[in-house]
């Protein structure tokens, strides 16, 4: 006669040999995913003109559409060439090929500005210095051209390609805790870089008559990210009651003048703010 097994006795019998397994090193369950990720890629967005000269600025509207948006992984790519009426030796000195941009203004798709950055080349390059290491500079900074030896330009001279993490350029692409940017936000970004003049941004060794450079193929390469149903439906649920909070930091500079033979200089910081994180 057969024995008839409860389903409590079954469930003990289970959770012991569970057990035996776990006490001797043979518990292979895998662990629960915690990815809300169903794809990333990385998709392309190209500015209103291919090329652009010293003192013009860049201006590219972002088509991101549903997709959220990791600017830790993203970056622009171009070309640069400069050109020159005298045979000179040029680099970036200490900076890098983001000493050619002078400010940066951000702006969402119904106009509010989100983001304005002026002397962007200094502050790009302190950022750089201040974040990364030796190593790191010479080996990814190359990439931007940090440490690059003195170039020959003439008429004609090389076309040069830059890259640049997206991260570098504001604050705005760097939010707190590294958070991905909605799709709310991110699609029909305006974004508006100024390039500097050519004497700002090279350092020349030679006679610099006629000097210039061409910004061409400006492509930016985003990382984009498509999230599970469930979550999206989560988070649009959120959005519409509470909005979602994209925390970023704002930069602001102030330049003061200094006098010929003043000892001192009384710097005013013009612009007020809720809360300062630090001043340099």
């Amino acid at each position: 006669m057969m024995e008839k097994k409860t389903q409590g006795q079954m469930s003990g019998e289970s959770n012991a040999m569970a057990s035996s397994l776990r006490v001797n090193n043979l518990w292979y369950q895998l662990p629960r995913s915690l990815s809300v990720a169903v794809s990333r890629s990385g998709v392309k967005n190209y500015p209103q003109k291919s090329d652009y000269k010293q003192g013009q600025t860049m201006v590219i509207n972002l088509n991101t559409g549903t997709s959220f948006v990791d600017w830790s992984n993203s970056y622009i790519t171009f070309s640069f060439q400069v050109t020159t009426t005298n045979a000179v030796n040029y680099n970036f000195g200490s900076g890098s090929i983001m000493n050619i941009f002078q400010s940066i203004k951000i702006q969402s798709r119904s106009g509010t500005e989100l983001a304005r950055l002026d002397k962007l080349a200094l502050y790009a390059n302190l950022q750089s210095k201040w974040k990364y290491s030796k190593d790191w500079l010479e080996s990814f900074g190359t990439l931007q051209g940090f440490g690059q030896a003195p170039i020959a330009a003439q008429a004609g001279s090389d076309i040069l390609q830059y890259v640049i993490p997206v991260r570098l350029l504001c604050g705005f692409f760097n939010p707190s805790r590294g958070k991905l940017c909605p799709p709310q936000l991110a699609s029909g970004l305006r974004i508006e870089i100024l390039l500097a003049q050519a004497a700002n941004a090279l350092t020349v060794s030679g006679a610099s008559g006629g000097l210039s450079y061409e910004v061409r193929d400006l492509v930016w390469s985003l990382n984009s990210v498509n999230l599970m149903d469930s979550v999206m439906r989560s988070l649009n649920a959120q959005s519409s009651s509470n909005g979602l909070e994209y925390v970023y930091t704002r930069t602001f500079s102030s330049e003061t003048q200094l006098p010929n033979g003043a000892t001192q200089s009384n710097i005013t910081l013009n612009k007020a703010v809720s809360f300062s994180n630090c001043a340099w």
